[in-house]
């Protein structure tokens, strides 16, 4: 049986409402009006992090936000988690034949006057699995050209999963790579966006100007958009009051009060997808280590005080759950209650597990992250209560990278994180036997990798729910496997005039600079 992600939207009028309003059912502003959408103005926005490579094929995560205004998804994700087409045209899957077919919009073009084919999007694709990503694209079996316009992706196990996967699938100009290649691409955005990049000075900012053959007529409303880097959020703050820059994000406490104090609110949706998820890693993978024991795993989530660590860690605008994720993921279960801070009974716990005097351990996290440092601390300081020994030690981000997929370092890693309403595929990249972290850390039941893969085959949402479920009542609860530490709202701040950005609406990523407009200011 096939079932239908998105039909053909025959009138450009219903398309254009449903990509700037994020659903179905709200009317587009009309420019020409005395209210709505008005042409002109550049829009800038602070940042406070990197991304190694706009060259997306190789790009995962974050780089959708730096990217957007030049390089487009497949699909775009809905706040309620269905998925929208947008350079496809539909994207049907078949449960029968393990297929999901993606039409493309005819006629959408490259900034550099190639147009977008199947034969792109293909190679996108596999340029995508060749960098390791296939299991950000569920592990296709085959990609096949049907036509012109027409993918047709087959797999070995059914997955609910695979619209969504086109989300992150931000397609990149075959022209431009094959003019060129993946180290010229990795400085220059080529793709079908609103905005055409014009200059990137490292450290400094990214311009873009106004895409006149743009796709969608139309749009987009803005001259230009600017990314300028600001790592000091706190600095951002001040440039965004100064009116320096239109928007910016931050989780760091003096920022946020900085904004606070000065009556800005926050305009991000309080979501799953919207926070900084902090976590620490325990080795259980290592027979010799005393974090092999599930009983002192237990014990270290009774005994710290994980309420004081998110607190000390966020600067009070953070909190903490036992569970990965809140109440909108589909894994989040409200008969699961937190596990109660009660550091008598830890240290029982731990005497009963053969560790009456503690043990030494160490907590790994990166140089260049004052949150993380910050939760390691407060993590370290709990510890220390129930008489174990643990050394905080800080190492770049390329160490911690490598110590994550290649190693099985002892003691805990503390890193913080973005999340999704449907975690799935975090959990494949980073919580699986065959992901792509942490393989060699964690030791993984036969019940865990059983619920897992019922996630994976789920027929339907509420399928993957329950067993999604079961996969983080054992990750987290159960076998304690990983220690939630802290979740810290991003708070996203933009000025008044400042509208249909999307920034922060449904993710932490997804934005819509083709609908983005300004008032006069």
């Amino acid at each position: 049986m096939k079932k239908l992600f998105a039909i053909l939207l025959a009138l450009a009028m219903i398309f254009c409402m449903a990509a700037c309003s994020g659903d179905a059912g709200q009317p587009k502003p009309d420019p020409a009006g005395t209210e709505g959408p008005t042409y002109g103005g550049t829009f800038r926005f602070g940042m406070f992090y990197v991304t190694p490579t706009f060259f997306t094929p190789k790009a995962v995560g974050s780089v959708k936000m730096f990217v957007t205004p030049s390089i487009e998804p497949v699909a775009r994700l809905n706040n309620d988690g269905t998925v929208t087409p947008f350079l496809a045209e539909s994207i049907e899957t078949s449960k029968d034949d393990l297929t999901m077919t993606i039409k493309l919009r005819e006629g959408i073009k490259f900034h550099d006057g190639s147009e977008l084919t199947a034969e792109v999007l293909k190679w996108n694709l596999d340029t995508a699995l060749e960098y390791g990503k296939a299991s950000n694209l569920s592990n296709p079996k085959s990609i096949e050209i049907v036509d012109t316009y027409t993918v047709k992706i087959t797999y070995s196990d059914w997955s609910v999963s695979w619209p969504n996967d086109m989300c992150d699938v931000l397609v990149y100009s075959k022209q431009a790579f094959d003019e060129h290649d993946a180290d010229w691409c990795a400085v220059n955005m080529i793709g079908t966006g609103p905005f055409v990049m014009d200059s990137y000075t490292v450290d400094d900012r990214i311009v873009w100007s106004k895409n006149t053959n743009y796709w969608q007529d139309g749009l987009p409303y803005l001259d230009g958009v600017e990314l300028v880097w600001i790592y000091d959020t706190t600095s951002s703050a001040s440039a965004f009051m100064n009116k320096e820059i239109d928007s910016f994000d931050t989780s760091v406490a003096a920022a946020i009060s900085m904004m606070v104090n000065n009556g800005f609110e926050t305009a991000a949706a309080d979501l799953t997808a919207n926070c900084t998820y902090g976590f620490a890693i325990p080795n259980s993978a290592n027979p010799d280590s005393p974090l092999h024991n599930v009983e002192v795993r237990k014990a270290i989530l009774k005994g710290v005080d994980w309420k004081g660590v998110a607190n000390a860690t966020s600067g009070g605008f953070g909190y903490w759950s036992n569970q990965m994720g809140l109440s909108d993921a589909y894994s989040y279960d409200p008969n699961l209650k937190d596990t109660e801070y009660d550091l008598d009974g830890a240290k029982a716990m731990l005497a009963e597990a053969g560790y009456p005097d503690g043990f030494a351990t160490t907590i790994w996290t990166i140089t260049n992250n004052a949150t993380n440092i910050a939760c390691a601390t407060a993590l370290q300081a709990e510890l220390v209560k129930m008489g174990i020994d643990a050394k905080v030690e800080t190492v770049d981000t390329s160490v911690i990278t490598d110590m994550r997929v290649n190693q099985s370092p002892d003691g805990f890693i503390v890193l913080g994180a973005g999340l999704s309403q449907d975690l799935t595929a975090t959990l494949n990249a980073q919580y699986s036997p065959t992901g792509n972290f942490h393989t060699k850390m964690i030791a993984f039941s036969d019940e865990y990798l059983a619920a897992l893969d019922a996630a994976n085959k789920a027929a339907t949402i509420e399928e993957r729910s329950e067993a999604l479920k079961t996969c983080l009542r054992l990750l987290t609860f159960d076998e304690v496997l990983v220690y939630p530490a802290f979740y810290i709202p991003k708070q996203m701040f933009t000025q008044p005039y400042v509208h249909d950005s999307g920034m922060n609406a449904v993710n932490a990523f997804q934005w819509t600079p083709e609908c983005l407009y300004m008032d006069a200011h």
